[in-house]
């Protein structure tokens, strides 16, 4: 994040900690509409392959 704001990137992290939840959707939309970008760097809950994808 400091990186990427040094470098004159607005970086909005996205985490059930700041309202955003990516298993059930929540605040995902919101957060998504004032992106030009998106980084993920989740970890999916299950490694079984159609749910890891």
């Amino acid at each position: 994040m400091k990186i990427l704001g040094g470098q004159g990137h607005e970086a909005v992290p996205a985490s059930p900690k700041t309202g955003v939840n990516t298993l059930n959707g929540e605040g995902v939309a919101d957060v998504l509409s004032r992106a030009d970008a998106v980084v993920d760097v989740s970890n999916s809950p299950s490694l079984e392959s159609g749910a890891a994808l």
